[in-house]
């Protein structure tokens, strides 16, 4: 229990503790919840786009089912931000008012969700009680009054627990034992009276969620007696059978709310960590299960996926098109005669990628003095280059030395998302090295507590699985989508993704559409948020008394700079030479694409052992080392 002599109305922020009592489990816990969360907004956006894009689903079932999944996608939107910010950067604080933003939106959208599944039950009562009046009776512009009418009685509800929320005190340490702020949480913390809260937010429930569940009870009474009054026992399945789906989504949706008002009134006490765990999760089991169960009972739904995710057998510009096992690499087409030739610098500049790097990490594993935030970076970064030499030079070579141009499709299909889900990885592993200097100069005393080595593992492992989630699906979408091809020979040294795409038969916009949406979000947000912290750090050197003082602390960015500068040079000038340089002999755009796998990684390890003192000494103590165990 809070003290409450210290209150007052300066509502500044609100502290959120995530799962009180499984502390312990903070480091494991938010990744199965992280990829539930995941997994809810790609289930509920595929279920969206497919209704939004496909005519045949145009009816009044699966437009309510596409609000339902759009309020599924706000309901994640408004409360896996503050998961994220909380289980992986630590960070507890939550401002006072966008606390109580958070808390209107949750409440709103659950409501909306409560509403639409009435709607949804209203649409199933006339497709069986008056099935020949059901197109009159729901039209498109009833359905949108529907809408129109649950959002404003969902804002009307919820709209004063806000308001009457700043006139309450509250103490001075506000601590939610949640990973989120609802209004019982916020009212349960106020120091001052809350008896109107609590009326409005008891209202707010009986005329939303109890009602809702009421009459839906009462629709599905109403829809069991029609039924058992059909006189052909298989009609009374099929009709039965209509409502599956949505009475699934029903439990779906109140048995979570039922289960943890039963468990908050007799287990609480005996079971606290549970109780609290049930109460942060029972908000992510519907949106995580509504399409899950969508698409497993709606033969309409899963033949809208079959239709996206396959393609008929077609004729293209008078060539056969057909599925071939496996593709032909050409190398460097138009230098095919100096391959034996090509290969004696691309091996030796993967030998010295491979050394490099391998350097970079045994000096960081065996010199304690480095176990630093941005070291650990340098290693992930030396991993990922490893990966992304090994994924393409192997090849490249046996196609040099050996002619081996053959690849299979599976094969093909792993080295592209091995190649563009570590360039994903790295581009964020550059980002998390800009924050680790914005904050080591604009933040130093805080910065061995803010960036501890938890941080920096999860810092990496949150590039990963970004990296993961953004290109798994290129694969994927080739392998279900595209399974024709005009030929099998890709005019490349290794599978990149335009490079097979551009042999498909079939519609392949989709893909393209995918791929440069990734190529937005990866290279020119992360290259934006870079920038934006060396904005503020340059701010914070100009701040800087002397002129020593502001070089020495620069001094400290040169490597990371230049790495950056490595990466995304290349990638810039292979993209602008793609798109716009189309007198560019087909060579050039070969080799290019081929530096910038390997320049970073050949580029890196040298300009952090130049620009960094600790790694120059690691290295020459170990050089005095060996050449005196030589003497």
């Amino acid at each position: 229990m809070f003290s409450c002599n210290t209150s007052t109305f300066a509502h500044s922020t609100f502290l959120l503790t995530g799962f009180p009592g499984l502390e312990a489990s903070h480091h494991w816990v938010p990744i199965p919840i992280n990829l539930i969360c995941v997994v809810s907004i790609l289930g509920n956006s595929i279920i969206f786009f497919l209704i939004c894009t496909d005519p045949g689903l145009h009816k009044p079932m699966y437009i309510f089912l596409s609000t339902l999944a759009a309020s599924d996608l706000d309901l994640c939107s408004s409360t896996f931000p503050t998961m994220v910010r909380l289980f992986w950067l630590s960070a507890r604080e939550l401002p006072f008012d966008l606390c109580a933003a958070q808390m209107f939106f949750i409440h709103v959208f659950t409501y909306v969700e409560s509403g639409v599944l009435l709607v949804m039950d209203f649409d199933h009562i006339v497709a069986i009680r008056n099935p020949l009046h059901h197109a009159m009776i729901l039209t498109h512009s009833t359905m949108t009054k529907v809408g129109a009418a649950i959002l404003v009685r969902t804002v009307v509800l919820n709209l004063p627990g806000p308001i009457l929320l700043k006139h309450l005190l509250f103490p001075q340490l506000r601590v939610l034992s949640h990973c989120y702020c609802l209004h019982c949480h916020l009212v349960g913390l106020a120091c001052s009276d809350t008896q109107i809260n609590s009326l409005t937010g008891l209202i707010s429930i009986l005329f939303s969620l109890r009602l809702d569940f009421s009459l839906i009870m009462l629709s599905y009474a109403l829809i069991l007696w029609t039924v058992l009054g059909i006189a052909s026992s298989g009609e009374r399945l099929k009709a039965l059978n209509v409502c599956v789906s949505h009475l699934c989504i029903v439990l779906v949706f109140y048995l979570p709310k039922l289960a943890l008002s039963v468990l908050h009134r007799v287990e609480k006490h005996n079971c606290p960590a549970l109780a609290v765990l049930m109460a942060n999760l029972h908000f992510l089991v519907s949106p995580f299960m509504n399409p899950i169960v969508y698409c497993i009972k709606s033969k309409q739904i899963r033949q809208g996926l079959l239709k996206h995710f396959q393609q008929k057998t077609m004729l293209t510009f008078h060539n056969v098109c057909w599925a071939p096992s496996s593709f032909q690499l050409t190398g460097i087409p138009g230098l095919e005669s100096l391959h034996l030739w090509l290969s004696i610098p691309f091996g030796s500049m993967y030998l010295v990628a491979v050394v490099g790097n391998v350097t970079i990490l045994a000096g960081v594993r065996f010199e304690h003095s480095l176990h630093q935030p941005r070291y650990f970076f340098l290693c992930m970064l030396a991993v990922i280059d490893l990966v992304l030499s090994t994924s393409t030079m192997p090849k490249l070579l046996g196609i040099f030395w050996f002619g081996a141009s053959d690849t299979s499709l599976d094969t093909c299909l792993a080295q592209m998302f091995l190649i563009h889900c570590f360039a994903t990885v790295e581009s964020g592993i550059f980002l998390a090295m800009a924050f680790d200097h914005y904050v080591a100069i604009c933040d130093p005393l805080h910065h061995t507590t803010v960036l501890t080595h938890a941080v920096v593992g999860r810092l990496g492992l949150a590039a990963l699985l970004r990296g993961v989630l953004y290109i798994g699906h290129l694969p994927l979408m080739i392998r279900l989508r595209l399974p024709l091809y005009k030929s099998r020979r890709i005019s490349h040294s290794y599978c990149e993704h335009m490079a097979v795409v551009t042999l498909a038969c079939g519609d392949s916009r989709v893909n393209n559409v995918y791929g440069l949406s990734i190529g937005f979000l990866v290279l020119i947000l992360d290259s934006a948020a870079i920038a934006a912290s060396y904005v503020m750090i340059f701010r914070a050197v100009m701040g800087l008394a002397t002129p020593e003082a502001r070089l020495k602390t620069l001094g400290t960015c040169r490597s990371h700079i230049c790495a950056i500068l490595i990466f995304y040079v290349p990638i810039a000038v292979s993209s602008l030479i793609h798109r716009f340089g189309h007198h560019v002999s087909p060579p050039i755009h070969t080799l290019l694409a081929n530096f910038y796998l390997l320049i970073p990684p050949i580029l890196n390890p040298i300009v952090y052992a130049v620009c960094t003192k600790q790694i120059q000494e690691r290295l020459l103590q170990k050089i005095v080392k060996i050449e005196m165990k030589g003497r």
